[in-house]
């Protein structure tokens, strides 16, 4: 799975939807781009293991795939 990373620690300041404390998941979906719930608060998500390793992920399948190659 890929996409937005946001999970709530076990509390819910912006209401009964899972959030990180800033922003509920359903404000982070993107059409087409699936989710990732990752445990950690939003000024935390950075130090991710799971969220470094979804980015090195999608660099390289980037940069694999040809994205930015000459054409």
């Amino acid at each position: 799975m890929r996409g937005r990373v946001v999970r709530a620690l076990g509390f819910f300041p912006l209401g009964d939807e899972p959030n990180d404390g800033v922003l509920k998941v359903s404000e982070t979906r993107l059409t087409g781009v699936p989710l990732v719930l990752v445990p950690a608060l939003h000024t935390y998500l950075m130090n991710s293991r799971i969220v470094v390793r979804d980015l090195v992920d999608r660099a390289r399948a980037i940069v694999f795939d040809g994205f930015f190659s000459a054409q």
